[in-house]
């Protein structure tokens, strides 16, 4: 499948240039490349920041869900996304610090139906949508 109807042009373009030159199993048991994935959708681009230690990194994921609020975002609009629990643990923490309510969708439904941010693990949130999602603890030693 080439065509996305989901993912916007923009993110669908970050990401397959951090995947370029990267072999892609189909699935099928057949390897396959990305030429010809396109987007349907338009949107804002993804944007990257580096921090200099996961103090920094705590703050300005706050900074970043207030502004996103302050344009018009409602909370459960914000995803948090990150590889482990753990990450996700010290980025509600980090917000909670700040007065912003988060929800981890791993707590079940009635947690989920609650106002807040929402935090997931990157397996969890798979096949879900939000306006914005912020993934924290990008490292080097821990993504491909």
């Amino acid at each position: 499948m080439t065509l996305n109807y989901r993912t916007t042009k923009e993110i669908a373009s970050f990401a397959l240039s951090v995947l370029a030159g990267t072999p892609v199993d189909d699935l099928d048991d057949a390897a396959t490349d990305l030429r010809g994935f396109r987007s349907i959708r338009r949107g804002p681009a993804a944007a990257f920041k580096r921090y200099e230690n996961d103090a920094e990194e705590a703050a300005n994921l706050s900074a970043e869900v207030r502004g996103l609020l302050a344009s018009g975002y409602a909370l459960d609009d914000v995803c948090v996304v990150a590889r482990s629990n753990a990450v996700l643990e010290s980025a509600k923490a980090a917000l909670a610090a700040k007065g912003i309510p988060g929800v981890l969708l791993s707590e079940g439904a009635q947690a989920a139906a609650s106002s807040g941010v929402r935090l997931a693990t990157m397996h969890r949130a798979k096949g879900l949508e939000f306006r914005a999602v912020l993934i924290p603890g990008l490292r080097d030693t821990a993504f491909p």
